[in-house]
Protein backbone atom coordinates (compact mmCIF):
# COMPACT_ATOMS: atom_id res chain seq x y z
CA UNK A 1 0.00 0.00 0.00
CA UNK A 2 1.51 3.36 -1.10
CA UNK A 3 2.52 5.76 1.72
CA UNK A 4 0.41 8.56 1.43
CA UNK A 5 -2.59 6.18 1.62
CA UNK A 6 -1.49 4.30 4.67
CA UNK A 7 -1.00 8.00 6.32
CA UNK A 8 -4.61 9.00 5.04
CA UNK A 9 -6.02 5.93 6.43
CA UNK A 10 -4.40 6.84 9.78
CA UNK A 11 -5.55 10.24 9.94
CA UNK A 12 -9.44 9.42 9.03
CA UNK A 13 -8.99 6.44 11.39
CA UNK A 14 -7.90 9.52 14.37
CA UNK A 15 -10.68 11.55 13.57
CA UNK A 16 -12.90 8.68 13.81
CA UNK A 17 -11.74 7.54 17.47
CA UNK A 18 -11.87 11.23 18.59
CA UNK A 19 -15.30 11.81 16.68
CA UNK A 20 -16.09 8.58 18.99
CA UNK A 21 -14.83 9.54 22.17
CA UNK A 22 -14.86 12.85 22.01
CA UNK A 23 -18.17 13.10 24.24
CA UNK A 24 -16.35 10.87 27.23
CA UNK A 25 -13.05 12.54 26.49
CA UNK A 26 -14.06 16.21 27.07
CA UNK A 27 -16.22 15.61 29.57
CA UNK A 28 -13.48 14.26 32.23
CA UNK A 29 -10.78 17.17 30.88
CA UNK A 30 -8.80 19.04 33.10
CA UNK A 31 -10.00 22.55 33.18
CA UNK A 32 -7.04 25.31 32.56
CA UNK A 33 -8.09 28.77 34.20
CA UNK A 34 -5.48 31.44 32.82
CA UNK A 35 -4.93 35.23 32.98
CA UNK A 36 -3.53 37.52 30.81
CA UNK A 37 -2.61 41.54 31.03
CA UNK A 38 -0.79 43.84 28.78
CA UNK A 39 -0.35 47.35 28.56
CA UNK A 40 0.77 48.99 24.96
CA UNK A 41 1.31 52.71 23.78
CA UNK A 42 -0.93 54.80 21.37
CA UNK A 43 0.47 56.96 19.56
CA UNK A 44 -3.38 59.63 19.27
CA UNK A 45 -5.80 60.62 21.51
CA UNK A 46 -8.24 57.79 20.87
CA UNK A 47 -11.34 56.02 21.75
CA UNK A 48 -13.01 52.95 21.22
CA UNK A 49 -15.24 52.60 17.58
CA UNK A 50 -17.19 49.30 17.30
CA UNK A 51 -18.29 50.17 13.60
CA UNK A 52 -18.94 47.62 11.37
CA UNK A 53 -16.02 48.71 9.33
CA UNK A 54 -13.74 48.82 12.67
CA UNK A 55 -14.98 44.99 14.23
CA UNK A 56 -14.63 43.72 10.67
CA UNK A 57 -10.96 44.99 10.05
CA UNK A 58 -10.20 43.50 13.49
CA UNK A 59 -11.61 40.05 12.96
CA UNK A 60 -9.96 40.15 9.58
CA UNK A 61 -6.59 40.68 11.25
CA UNK A 62 -6.80 38.80 14.18
CA UNK A 63 -7.32 35.60 11.58
CA UNK A 64 -3.93 36.42 10.07
CA UNK A 65 -5.97 37.36 6.96
CA UNK A 66 -8.36 34.47 6.23
CA UNK A 67 -11.78 34.42 5.05
CA UNK A 68 -14.32 35.66 6.95
CA UNK A 69 -17.47 33.29 6.37
CA UNK A 70 -21.26 33.63 7.69
CA UNK A 71 -20.11 37.45 8.37
CA UNK A 72 -23.09 38.92 11.20
CA UNK A 73 -23.18 42.15 12.42
CA UNK A 74 -25.96 43.72 14.97
CA UNK A 75 -26.09 46.99 17.30
CA UNK A 76 -28.12 46.00 20.11
CA UNK A 77 -29.21 47.80 23.32
CA UNK A 78 -27.11 47.62 26.35
CA UNK A 79 -29.94 45.58 28.04
CA UNK A 80 -29.45 43.07 25.29
CA UNK A 81 -25.87 42.62 26.31
CA UNK A 82 -24.69 39.80 28.86
CA UNK A 83 -21.88 42.33 29.27
CA UNK A 84 -21.71 43.85 32.73
CA UNK A 85 -20.34 47.60 33.12
CA UNK A 86 -20.35 49.27 36.81
CA UNK A 87 -23.22 52.03 36.61
CA UNK A 88 -21.97 55.06 36.47
CA UNK A 89 -22.33 58.14 34.02
CA UNK A 90 -19.85 57.12 31.90
CA UNK A 91 -21.36 53.70 31.29
CA UNK A 92 -24.75 54.89 30.19
CA UNK A 93 -22.87 56.60 27.25
CA UNK A 94 -22.16 52.81 26.39
CA UNK A 95 -22.73 51.14 22.62
CA UNK A 96 -23.26 47.72 22.64
CA UNK A 97 -22.57 45.10 19.69
CA UNK A 98 -22.71 41.84 18.80
CA UNK A 99 -20.38 39.92 15.97
CA UNK A 100 -20.47 36.33 14.82
CA UNK A 101 -18.24 34.55 11.53
CA UNK A 102 -16.78 31.09 10.91
CA UNK A 103 -13.12 31.28 9.86
CA UNK A 104 -9.79 29.23 9.90
CA UNK A 105 -6.75 28.63 12.56
CA UNK A 106 -3.17 27.50 11.76
CA UNK A 107 -2.87 24.43 13.08
CA UNK A 108 0.59 24.05 15.11
CA UNK A 109 3.49 22.32 13.19
CA UNK A 110 3.44 20.19 16.35
CA UNK A 111 0.45 18.03 14.88
CA UNK A 112 1.90 17.49 11.35
CA UNK A 113 1.79 14.07 12.32
CA UNK A 114 -1.59 13.64 12.66
CA UNK A 115 -3.43 15.61 10.41
CA UNK A 116 -2.32 16.68 6.88
CA UNK A 117 -4.62 19.68 6.94
CA UNK A 118 -2.78 23.24 8.13
CA UNK A 119 -5.49 25.27 9.11
CA UNK A 120 -9.11 23.65 10.39
CA UNK A 121 -12.61 25.80 10.75
CA UNK A 122 -13.73 27.48 13.81
CA UNK A 123 -16.63 29.65 14.98
CA UNK A 124 -16.57 32.85 16.92
CA UNK A 125 -19.16 34.82 18.48
CA UNK A 126 -18.17 37.88 20.02
CA UNK A 127 -20.50 40.46 22.27
CA UNK A 128 -19.03 44.01 22.81
CA UNK A 129 -20.21 46.81 24.25
CA UNK A 130 -17.22 50.37 25.07
CA UNK A 131 -17.56 53.75 26.23
CA UNK A 132 -15.60 56.19 25.16
CA UNK A 133 -12.05 54.96 26.67
CA UNK A 134 -13.72 51.86 28.17
CA UNK A 135 -14.43 48.10 26.34
CA UNK A 136 -15.24 44.68 27.95
CA UNK A 137 -16.15 42.17 25.24
CA UNK A 138 -16.81 38.23 25.93
CA UNK A 139 -15.78 36.12 23.18
CA UNK A 140 -17.13 32.77 22.60
CA UNK A 141 -14.50 30.28 20.43
CA UNK A 142 -16.14 26.81 19.31
CA UNK A 143 -15.38 23.72 17.34
CA UNK A 144 -12.31 24.47 18.20
CA UNK A 145 -9.50 21.17 17.28
CA UNK A 146 -8.83 19.48 20.65
CA UNK A 147 -10.91 21.67 22.85
CA UNK A 148 -14.39 22.27 21.35
CA UNK A 149 -15.44 25.43 22.95
CA UNK A 150 -14.14 28.20 25.15
CA UNK A 151 -15.06 31.66 26.48
CA UNK A 152 -12.45 34.53 26.85
CA UNK A 153 -13.57 37.81 28.96
CA UNK A 154 -11.45 40.76 27.83
CA UNK A 155 -11.55 44.32 29.26
CA UNK A 156 -9.17 47.46 27.91
CA UNK A 157 -9.12 50.80 29.50
CA UNK A 158 -7.46 53.99 27.35
CA UNK A 159 -5.61 55.99 29.33
CA UNK A 160 -5.62 59.03 27.69
CA UNK A 161 -3.55 61.61 29.70
CA UNK A 162 -0.85 59.15 29.23
CA UNK A 163 -1.72 57.48 25.62
CA UNK A 164 -1.66 53.59 27.04
CA UNK A 165 -4.41 50.93 26.85
CA UNK A 166 -4.27 48.28 29.30
CA UNK A 167 -5.69 44.99 28.93
CA UNK A 168 -6.54 41.97 30.88
CA UNK A 169 -8.23 38.65 30.01
CA UNK A 170 -9.84 35.80 31.65
CA UNK A 171 -10.46 31.80 30.17
CA UNK A 172 -11.36 29.06 31.96
CA UNK A 173 -10.25 26.18 29.42
CA UNK A 174 -11.00 22.00 29.45
CA UNK A 175 -8.54 20.50 27.68
CA UNK A 176 -9.52 16.69 26.89
CA UNK A 177 -7.73 14.34 29.07
CA UNK A 178 -6.26 12.12 26.07
CA UNK A 179 -4.43 15.40 25.02
CA UNK A 180 -3.37 16.60 28.71
CA UNK A 181 0.45 15.95 27.74
CA UNK A 182 0.63 19.04 25.32
CA UNK A 183 -1.59 21.20 26.95
CA UNK A 184 1.34 23.75 27.10
CA UNK A 185 1.59 23.45 23.31
CA UNK A 186 -2.30 24.40 23.09
CA UNK A 187 -2.11 26.43 25.91
CA UNK A 188 1.06 28.92 24.67
CA UNK A 189 -0.81 28.94 21.41
CA UNK A 190 -3.66 30.37 22.71
CA UNK A 191 -1.99 33.03 24.56
CA UNK A 192 0.38 33.99 21.81
CA UNK A 193 -3.07 34.59 19.69
CA UNK A 194 -4.27 36.75 22.90
CA UNK A 195 -1.32 38.87 22.83
CA UNK A 196 -1.50 39.34 18.60
CA UNK A 197 -5.09 40.71 18.78
CA UNK A 198 -4.15 43.37 21.96
CA UNK A 199 -1.80 44.59 19.85
CA UNK A 200 -4.08 44.43 16.73
CA UNK A 201 -6.67 46.61 18.80
CA UNK A 202 -4.12 48.93 20.17
CA UNK A 203 -3.08 50.20 16.47
CA UNK A 204 -6.36 50.16 15.16
CA UNK A 205 -7.11 52.97 17.92
CA UNK A 206 -5.01 55.51 15.55
CA UNK A 207 -6.27 54.64 12.25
Amino acid sequence: MPIKLIKKNYQILFFVLLATFWKSIHGNGEEIVFFRDHTIPVECSSHWDLSLEKMYGIAFKWTHEHKLEKWKYLEIQKKNSKIDFIENQDSKQRDCVQVSYETFIDIPSFFDSYVSYHMLRMKVFKDVCATKYHMKESIEISDVFLIGSFIIDVEAVINPNDQLVSFTSTSDIEIPWLFSSIQYIVLENIKKSLNDYFVILAKDLCK
